[in-house]
Order: structure tokens, then C-alpha cells, then sequence
């Protein structure tokens, strides 16, 4: 929608370098709403959403989402209250898990993982996850994953099931990280002695190796596609999240080059989960509230997201779609798909992997379209009751503690916030 009568003021709640607090600037917005002098439209993200609709501050724009064929349909249905839609993503991610086929049948829960863990690791020095990180990332990842029901009816902790999730994630995180230092130990042996044969001191190695294997801080991030392929110690799982709609090619090229990979969208208590980004709502004292219903359809129509995964089947369908076929890609019969580019790559021995890249075929994306379509549940979280529980979680990995002390520390810490 182009139009140059329109001009749109954008506001940031908290800016940078401002010293303003989260919780007043959260106060002021709720205070210019009721007083009917807030924004037409609203960035959702971190604000009291249920607290709005139940005081009727977000209009329905279920008229805007509902109408639209290409969004996903289980994305609209989750966002159903009482038949309305005060609140819709613009973006998605996708928590996924990628690895062996029968594997990832036989862990389709937390206990399940475990016994798979234990008998995989019997049997091989091979990493486990792709991707470990410190125990407060690794708590974060299987909180968003595998939490169900430590939170009971009266906003209490329910210490058995809290205490067996500390127990059973403390011996996933034990053996992983064995596996993960042998992992570590033999990259670092190999990248030694690449740079002993290009001639280098031991001092210029040292520091060169520190630089490059400094990690940052990661709450499922994106997935590392590659790590599942090109390295000599290759890890049963790969557990993060998909972003974009290019990560599902890399995906799918895996799966071409290896028939026994496959991955799943991750499931919390039988719910297909996902997490939103930038979601959006308008303002119900507005009065552009027909303006903004149609800038927000605009929106979620256009391009200006499509890097990313979108609500939009549409948008991922083009960004996954061969380009030009007048380009005359080279065909491969065998796979049916078109070669889009050969990838290079250093392996951990220091040799040249030359990989076929393909377009994704209308078979992938269908597939791809499908699996999202079955999302049904957006991921909520309670970042107080997370933090403490990472917070206790790496002191009980760091200390060797018990999981009922963990337990009783972290109900006495929140038990406070739980109750108001």
C-alpha cells in the first residue's frame, strides 16, 4: 500500500542508552492506551496480551488474518479467542530435532531420550548433540522442549515433576558433555596439525584456535545444518530452532545426500509448538482503526519479512522455488531435483568437500508447508521461572548437587513471584 498522505510515527517503548525501565515504559504504554492517546498499532512482543483482551484494550483482526489463503491454518487457529484474533506473528520459528530416523522414533519424550542417550554413548565416542553449549543454554533448550506441568493449578510448583526433569537433564547434560570434550579434543589435535603444516608456532596456533572456538550465548538459536554432514564426529541429534526458509533447504539437501536423516517439529505434551516474533495488534481506542487493519494486511503480505519464516505460505513457497528454470540448471534424474551451486568446504583434516547444493523440488516444499500447517500451539514461557531454573541448574551441574535440593532452592527464590 503506497500512499504519501500517509505518514507513519514509529516509537520504541525502551530506547537504547536511555536508562528507562522495561516495567515503566510497559506502564506508560498501558496508561496512554486506557487514556485513548496510544499507537494505532502495537509490537506485542513481552506485553500483559492476556491482560488487554481481557480489558478489551486490542481489536479484532480476525477479519485481516482469517480471509488471507495463504496463511497457515493451524497459525490461525492458535491465535482463536472466543472467536476472535486480537494477536498475529509476523514471523515464526520452528523448534526442531534432526537426526536418524528410527532414533527419533524411539525419543519422542524426555524419558525416551535418555535411554536412547545411554545406549548410543555405550557404543561410541560420538558427540551427541550438535550443538551442547553451558548448562544454562542446554536447560533453556530442553525447557522450551520438554517442560509439562511444573506449574499445578493453585500457581505452585510441582516439585516431583520439576525434580525429575532436573534428574533426568542433569544425565543427559553429564554424558553429552564427556562426548562433547572428546569431540572438542580431537578438533583442537586436528587443527594443530593443519597449522604445524602451514608452518605456524605453537604460540600463533594457541591463539588462533582461541579465537575461533569462543562460543556465545545461544537459547535455541538457529540450526546448524552443516554440523550434522561435513565433520568426521558426527553427533546423533542436532536440537535448536529453523528461522528461515533457507534453512529448510539446507535441511532437505541433507536428507538428499543421507536417506536415513530426518527431523521433526518438536512437540510439548502432544502440542505442535512454535514461537512467535513481532507480533503485532491494533490499538481498539484507536481512531485509524480501519487505516491500521489495512497497513497491517499489507504487512503480512508483503516481502519485508521474506528472509525469514513467515505466517505466509506463499512467501516460503517463493523463497524456496527454483529461481529462473530458463537458467538451464543441470537436471539429476536420480533425485529429481535441479543443481542450484557446488558448496565448498574444509573438512576437520583439512581436505576440500565439494557438495551439490539443489533447488528443493514442489514434492520438498509441499512437505515443508504441510509440516508447519500442524503447528498448533504457540510456546509460552515464564522467563522468571526459566532464568532461576537455569541459574540453579548450573550450580547443581557445577556442584554435583541433588535434584530435590535444586528443587527446594528454586521454589523458595520464586515463591514469592508465583504467588502474586
Amino acid at each position: 500500500m503506497n500512499n504519501s498522505n500517509i505518514t507513519i510515527n514509529y516509537q520504541i517503548g525502551v530506547p537504547e542508552g536511555t536508562g528507562v525501565d522495561t516495567s515503566d515504559a510497559i506502564k506508560k504504554l498501558n496508561t496512554e492506551i486506557m487514556a485513548g492517546k496510544g499507537p494505532d498499532i502495537l509490537l506485542l512482543d513481552n506485553l500483559p496480551v492476556d491482560s488487554y483482551i481481557e480489558n478489551e484494550v486490542l481489536a479484532d483482526i480476525k477479519d485481516i488474518v482469517t480471509t488471507d489463503k495463504n496463511i497457515f491454518h493451524g497459525l490461525i487457529e492458535a491465535y482463536k479467542k472466543d472467536g476472535s484474533i486480537y494477536q498475529f506473528p509476523l514471523k515464526i520459528s520452528l523448534p526442531v530435532i534432526i537426526g536418524n530416523k528410527d532414533l527419533l522414533k524411539e525419543a519422542n519424550d524426555l524419558n525416551s531420550l535418555l535411554t536412547v542417550i545411554k545406549e548410543y554413548s555405550s557404543q561410541t565416542d560420538s558427540r551427541i548433540f550438535e550443538y551442547l553449549g553451558s548448562p544454562e543454554e542446554f536447560i533453556y533448550n530442553f525447557y522450551f522442549i520438554f517442560e509439562n506441568g511444573w506449574i499445578n493449578k493453585n500457581n505452585k510448583i510441582n516439585k516431583n515433576n520439576l525434580t525429575n526433569f532436573l534428574e533426568i537433564c542433569a544425565e543427559i547434560y553429564k554424558i553429552s558433555k564427556e562426548k562433547d570434550d572428546i569431540y572438542k579434543e580431537q578438533m583442537y589435535d586436528d587443527y594443530v596439525n593443519q597449522m604445524k603444516s602451514l608452518g605456524l608456532s605453537e604460540n600463533e596456533t594457541e591463539n588462533g584456535y582461541s579465537e575461533i572456538s569462543s562460543d556465545g550465548n545461544r537459547y535455541m538459536n538457529s540450526i546448524n545444518i552443516n554440523g550434522m554432514s561435513y565433520y568426521k564426529n558426527k553427533p546423533l541429534f542436532a536440537l535448536d530452532s529453523i528461522d528461515t526458509p533457507y534453512q529448510f533447504e539446507a535441511l532437505y539437501n541433507l536428507m538428499l545426500r543421507d536417506s536415513s536423516i530426518t527431523y521433526e517439529i518438536l512437540k510439548n505434551n502432544e502440542e505442535s509448538i512454535f514461537y512467535p516474533k513481532s507480533k503485532i495488534g491494533i490499538n481498539n481506542k484507536s481512531k485509524n482503526i480501519k487505516l491500521a487493519k489495512e497497513i497491517l494486511s499489507n504487512i503480512i503480505n508483503s516481502n519485508v519479512y521474506s528472509g525469514n519464516l513467515t505466517p505466509n505460505k506463499e512467501q516460503i513457497t517463493n523463497s524456496l522455488l527454483i529461481d529462473d528454470i530458463s537458467n538451464e540448471y543441470e537436471y539429476n534424474s536420480e533425485n529429481n531435483h535441479y543443481l542450484k551451486m557446488i558448496q565448498k568446504d574444509i573438512d576437520s583434516d583439512g581436505m576440500l568437500i565439494e557438495t551439490p547444493i539443489y533447488w528443493l523440488n514442489e514434492n520438498d516444499i509441499n512437505d515443508i508447508n504441510l509440516r508447519i500447517d500442524k503447528i498448533d500451539t504457540e510456546r509460552e514461557t515464564n522467563m522468571v521461572l526459566i532464568s532461576e531454573v537455569a541459574k540453579q541448574f548450573t550450580e547443581m551441574i557445577e556442584k554435583n548437587l541433588k535434584p530435590k535440593d535444586v528443587t527446594d532452592k528454586i521454589i523458595d527464590n520464586i515463591e514469592i513471584y508465583l504467588s502474586e
